[in-house]
């Protein structure tokens, strides 16, 4: 537990990458919108297959911008990004990086159901596929009773665990999460946390969540990314692996995580 610097990584990541090709990685990134201050300067920082990541700093430091990144959707101007080994020039398809917001992106005209399914109609999925694959995401998230509904017609956890199936469908190896659940009621938020961690778990998904919420991150991230005000050029990570995530949150060492995290982050913003 506690914190590394860059250098402290980079001997633990070359050590890695001689077995290990990363799941996705940034190398002397430096990005800025338009002509303002960049938000990362030659910043670099990797992420191993079966990782979860969480992401955290203050508001403006570049947390959603990296997810960005990593999706292509942005694209670096010195530095490159790479996914898989291959080097991410355009926006990644869905079926192999999934990306889930916190307005949950859902189409309103659409049902649970034609949602899900959705991305594997347009792929050409044959229709036996698609409702095999959309049928098992809803029973694993507690929907399938929700197929019919609209989204006008769902609390905002039901729309959330939607979104989730929708991206899940295609069983991306890379999953990033941009403050999902941000907007939810605290028990809601809790279960959701529980699903997606059941998920990681079960599945082995790498996952980055972005989230500005000291006890998401540490629950949900095996690893804690603290990012600065920008311009961000080294990487501060703090380790928070432990041996049963089920009772975690209930664990006496999850207090200590989330105090020695909150003071980690009020140090970066001084």
């Amino acid at each position: 537990m506690g914190v590394q610097c860059q250098d402290v990584q980079q001997v633990k990541s070359a050590a890695d990458a001689a077995t290990v090709t990363p799941r996705a990685e940034l190398q002397g990134a430096t990005f800025a919108y338009q002509e303002g201050q960049p938000i990362f300067r030659d910043f670099s920082w990797q992420i191993t297959p079966g990782d979860a990541w969480a992401v955290i700093g203050p508001s403006g430091c570049g947390k959603s911008t990296l997810l960005y990144l990593l999706t292509g959707l942005r694209q670096p101007q010195s530095g490159n990004v790479r996914v898989d080994g291959k080097p991410v020039e355009r926006p990644r398809p869905s079926s192999t990086t999934g990306l889930i917001l916190q307005d949950y992106g859902l189409l309103p005209w659409a049902t649970v159901w034609d949602n899900v399914r959705l991305g594997l109609q347009l792929r050409g999925v044959p229709k036996a596929q698609q409702a095999e694959q959309v049928a098992n995401w809803l029973e694993r998230l507690g929907i399938t009773a929700l197929r019919d509904h609209y989204p006008a017609q769902l609390s905002g956890g039901q729309r959330q665990r939607t979104a989730i199936a929708r991206t899940l469908v295609f069983q991306p190896n890379l999953l990033l999460m941009d403050e999902p659940f941000n907007s939810l009621d605290a028990l809601t938020r809790e279960r959701l946390q529980n699903v997606v961690l059941e998920l990681i778990l079960e599945h082995g998904l790498t996952t980055v969540l972005v989230t500005h919420n000291i006890e998401e991150a540490v629950f949900l991230g095996q690893r804690v990314l603290v990012l600065n005000q920008p311009p961000s050029a080294a990487t501060t990570i703090f380790e928070n692996r432990h041996d049963d995530p089920h009772a975690y949150r209930a664990a006496p060492a999850f207090l200590t995580q989330c105090t020695e995290l909150r003071t980690l982050l009020v140090g970066s913003e001084a």
